[in-house]
């Protein structure tokens, strides 16, 4: 199987945590708080015929493997060497690679998938132990998503055609002149400079899949037109991309005329939170998140830590609203950033949305 550095995380996260057997919480800087872990007792893998389980036994220090009612038995420290050797493969491979040694030992274990469909945002299952932080001998089967910095950075939201923002103008009469300095400009800063210096401001319209619409609705109703204002922040500045500097921006500005700014916060975090555990964008969204637990990162040294949603709803929104911002993807690719005119000849243009880690 061949892969990316982001599909080859998602294996080494289930080597790694088999091989530690417990799942740490993380800090708003990344780093691993030694206290606050919960020890692992099973970790479930989709894969394309049936689920693959994996069962601690710290007793015996082996792995219990069970997939299609055949189970057998692998020693934990073969996760250890399994986990530095992907390690390795991962932060020396480009673009798509197969590490030869990975390959044989999923086969050996059963796993025929490396990356969970893209339907929903589960990359893994774990079952956790509770007691040691909430006193209580219970455990939990949480779902997470699967962030690694091995590679560039990760995508929160993934650009298409279905993130596409369409705006109008406030000013109808533009020269063709205008229209062609605009369009041959290929950095946006530009771009708006030539427009403002026009008069010509650009106004929200509407977003260009109707499914993204209605998923953004759903989570907010004032969310279509917050990232509407974020994406004019964005594309007519120079340098300001992460999410807080454009928020605090809009909450100076107050464009939507809010009796408390910190609304634009608020209403931020929840969109990010959403995205994050669940809504994707040209997919009818029923409100419910596909991930209960939250994120598990990989840092760039391979180190693993994780922000749970469901311990602490505060610290995962904090962690997404100060480590986010907004990216510029392929114009081309994605058909937008040019100034056209629509059946009825308003004059438009498109922005994409696409939310990057920092």
């Amino acid at each position: 199987m061949k892969a990316n550095k982001g599909e080859w995380s998602e294996v080494y996260v289930l080597f790694r945590l088999l091989a530690e057997q417990k799942l740490y919480a993380g800090d708003q800087n990344f780093q691993r708080i030694d206290r606050e872990f919960y020890p692992i007792l099973e970790i479930i893998k989709d894969d394309s015929l049936q689920p693959v389980d994996f069962y601690i036994d710290r007793l015996n220090n082996i792995i219990l493997i069970s997939k299609l009612g055949i189970s057998h038995e692998i020693k934990i420290n073969e996760f250890t060497d399994q986990a530095n050797y992907l390690l390795d493969a991962i932060v020396n491979g480009s673009k798509t690679f197969s590490p030869s040694n990975t390959n044989l030992f999923l086969s050996s274990i059963g796993c025929q998938q490396l990356k969970s469909p893209s339907r929903t945002k589960k990359d893994i299952e774990i079952s956790l132990d509770e007691q040691i932080q909430t006193g209580v001998n219970n455990y939990r089967v949480l779902s997470f998503s699967i962030k690694s910095w091995l590679g560039s950075p990760p995508t929160l939201l993934n650009s298409s055609q279905a993130t596409n923002f369409v705006f109008n103008f406030t000013s109808q009469s533009v020269t063709r002149d205008l229209i062609s300095s605009v369009n041959s400009e290929k950095r946006f800063y530009t771009k708006f400079q030539l427009l403002l210096q026009a008069n010509c401001l650009p106004v929200f319209d509407h977003v260009s899949s109707n499914s993204f619409n209605n998923n953004l609705i759903l989570s907010d109703g004032n969310i279509p037109q917050i990232l509407a204002h974020l994406l004019i922040e964005y594309y007519s500045s120079q340098r300001i991309s992460k999410i807080k500097d454009l928020i605090e921006n809009l909450k100076i500005k107050n464009p939507l005329n809010f009796g408390n700014t910190y609304f634009y916060e608020r209403k931020i975090k929840r969109f990010l939170s959403d995205i994050a555990l669940g809504m994707i964008p040209d997919t009818d969204w029923s409100g419910y998140h596909s991930v209960n637990g939250g994120h598990i990162v990989v840092r760039k040294l391979g180190e693993i830590v994780a922000y749970f949603y469901i311990y602490n709803q505060q610290g995962f929104e904090d962690y997404l609203y100060l480590n986010t911002k907004l990216d510029t993807p392929s114009p081309s690719r994605h058909k937008f950033g040019n100034l056209y005119r629509d059946n009825n000849q308003n004059l438009q243009i498109k922005l994409n949305l696409q939310i990057r880690f920092v």
